[in-house]
């Protein structure tokens, strides 16, 4: 892949993510998002936060919740 194509790839997840962040914050949305919390909140109890990976899509919401 070329630089230029790289740059521009990068730009467009960039911007995605953040108006998925920002939808994810409405509606039905933030109710999911409030339930999805108590169970990553569950399934990582008693591991240690600071070395927790997060490989999913979206802009980093439960990273920077743990």
């Amino acid at each position: 892949m070329t630089h230029f194509f790289k740059k521009k790839t990068l730009s467009y997840f960039d911007s995605a993510a953040e108006g998925y962040d920002r939808r994810s914050r409405a509606g039905i949305w933030q109710w999911l998002r409030k339930l999805e919390l108590k169970e990553v909140f569950g399934a990582v109890r008693g591991s240690c936060p600071e070395k927790a990976l997060d490989l999913g899509c979206g802009a980093g919401y439960y990273s920077w919740q743990l």
